[in-house]
């Protein structure tokens, strides 16, 4: 069975493992000044329910944008089922109709 990014996957699909790990460090590309994260690590088993909550500011909508890759990680790396999801052509997955 092969998954939706052309990846191998077991017969019986649980669902993703997320881990934003090395450390993730975020900045804003229109506020280079002003640090969202230093230091930030995030694992995720497959079939886990998560939720991002803290006050205003705190960088939950940002770990979301950096899921979305809407932006990179300045150092640090995000994974799905071990892949770099700067490897992975999202363009296919966002836009179903457009194949290159």
């Amino acid at each position: 069975m092969w998954g939706f990014w052309g990846v191998r996957q077991p017969q019986t699909w649980t669902g993703l493992t997320l881990d934003i790990s090395k450390n993730i460090a975020f900045r804003y590309p229109s506020r280079p000044d002003a640090p969202i994260f230093e230091n930030f690590s995030l694992f995720i088993e497959a079939g886990q329910t998560v939720a991002l909550v803290g006050p205003s500011g705190s960088g939950k909508s940002s770990v979301v944008s950096l899921l979305e890759r809407f932006y990179n990680p300045q150092y640090g790396s995000i994974e799905l089922d071990g892949i770099n999801i700067q490897e992975i052509n999202f363009t296919v997955n966002r836009f179903p109709s457009y194949r290159h």
